[in-house]
């Protein structure tokens, strides 16, 4: 319902900034220079310097163009705070997926262990995840890759760029590593879940 109203009101208030526009123009008695002529026409907030300049002749266009503009902006901050809020709530959703544990369920009556021994089983969206998080890890990596590589070849001489470079580089074995971990993980959930 809000979303209609609003939009009502920013019709209303793009139609008044259209008719406020072609009154500034009439009021003006056709004696507008032709870059005038073209600015009330073509460029937006253009009737404000207008207004402002020939205050006398325009004022009547200019207040209802003005008023038009106000009419709209309640619609727009409505359109932008639900875009906001869709991506937090996305955000929030996807920051509350990769928090979620790995085991969905622990067999707590008689200990049977499933899927690899971890106590419990996988769900699909937990692999789904998984394999995201292990795509993810693999491009930025390759892109990291990339870049040290044309790095290296600019690399020249100098001591602190090489201690620098050689850092990164370490820093880059560590999150392979990591990558190649969350692989192994991967594989045995996928070996886990054909097991079941």
């Amino acid at each position: 319902m809000l979303e209609i109203i609003l939009t009502i009101l920013a019709v209303a208030g793009g139609g008044g900034y259209i008719v406020g526009r072609w009154i500034m123009v009439h009021d003006s008695g056709g004696d507008l220079g032709t870059i005038w002529n073209l600015a009330l026409r073509y460029i937006p907030l253009a009737e404000l310097m207008f207004l402002v300049r020939f205050y006398n002749q325009a004022k009547r266009g200019g207040f209802i163009c003005i008023a038009g503009m106000w009419l709209m902006v309640p619609w727009l901050g409505n359109s932008l705070w639900q875009e906001q809020k869709m991506n937090s709530d996305e955000m929030a959703k996807f920051e509350g997926e990769q928090a979620s544990p790995s085991v969905l369920h622990e067999d707590e009556d008689d200990g049977d262990e499933e899927a690899g021994g971890s106590g419990g089983y996988y769900s699909q969206s937990q692999v789904t995840q998984k394999q995201q998080k292990v795509a993810l890890l693999q491009s930025r990596l390759s892109f990291w890759y990339q870049q040290m590589q044309q790095r290296r070849a600019t690399l020249g001489t100098d001591p602190a760029a090489i201690r620098a470079f050689n850092d990164e580089a370490t820093a880059y074995g560590a999150l392979n590593a990591v990558a190649k971990e969350e692989s192994a993980e991967l594989a045995a959930l996928k070996s886990g879940k054909q097991g079941m």
